[in-house]
């Protein structure tokens, strides 16, 4: 019982802050991973495989969307990264957006966006990576 106790509590700490996160923290979470493979289904299998598997990543970092904090994350395939990379946005409801980008695919939102708030902070951020 202390081991499951110390293991919830070292999960805990890991998603804790955005700061201390990656790409790969928020695709081991179910939910989160439930809704990204949703999104990922027939698709390239390089961006399946990101979301899998994970790929070159940086840490994660909160921003503001329509005033809410937001956290984005990003990955890429390894030595192909200005050409394979795939944004995540996790929102403060726990869901999760998917923005596929580089110079070999086309800058896709494959999520749902009733506002277009979202797609238009993928095209900020993707542009600052």
């Amino acid at each position: 019982m202390r081991l499951f106790a110390a293991a919830a509590l070292a999960l805990i700490a890991t998603t804790a802050s955005a700061e201390e996160a990656r790409f790969s923290t928020y695709a081991k979470q179910p939910a989160l991973r439930a809704q990204m493979l949703e999104q990922v289904k027939g698709q390239e299998a390089w961006l399946v495989s990101l979301v899998e598997q994970g790929g070159v990543e940086g840490l994660a970092r909160t921003i503001t969307v329509d005033g809410k904090p937001y956290t984005y994350a990003a990955t890429c395939r390894p030595h192909m990264c200005s050409d394979y990379a795939v944004a995540l946005l996790v929102g403060p409801e726990q869901q999760a957006y998917l923005y596929t980008f580089g110079d070999e695919v086309k800058d896709t939102l494959l999520a749902k966006d009733d506002t277009g708030s979202i797609l238009g902070t993928f095209l900020v951020q993707t542009k600052q990576h």
